[in-house]
């Protein structure tokens, strides 16, 4: 739901409905934009789950600070204002 609420999101600016947005920037249906989306995510959780196991077996990680100024430079570079508003972002897109 949250890659499909962004690209929501994204027509609504565009003061688009959906369908036309995904057919005239995406080239595709809304059932095709349902497969894709799932496929996707299914790529970005394995991706995930495999680079935690090897953070975890090479016991490699990040402190709260090195964290802190990762995640405010991204958000800056992604014209977000705060650190929270990125991982706000980040829990919608996991929904």
């Amino acid at each position: 739901d949250g890659m499909r609420d962004y690209y929501k999101s994204m027509a609504e600016q565009s003061d688009m409905e959906f369908a036309d947005f995904l057919q005239e920037y995406m080239g595709m249906d809304e059932a095709t934009f349902e497969t894709q989306a799932v496929s996707v995510a299914q790529s970005t959780l394995d991706q995930e789950l495999y680079l935690r196991a090897i953070a975890e077996e090479e016991e490699i990680g990040l402190t709260d600070e090195e964290y802190q100024q990762g995640a405010e430079k991204y958000a800056a570079d992604y014209g977000m204002s705060t650190v929270e508003e990125l991982e706000e972002i980040g829990r919608a897109s996991c929904r």
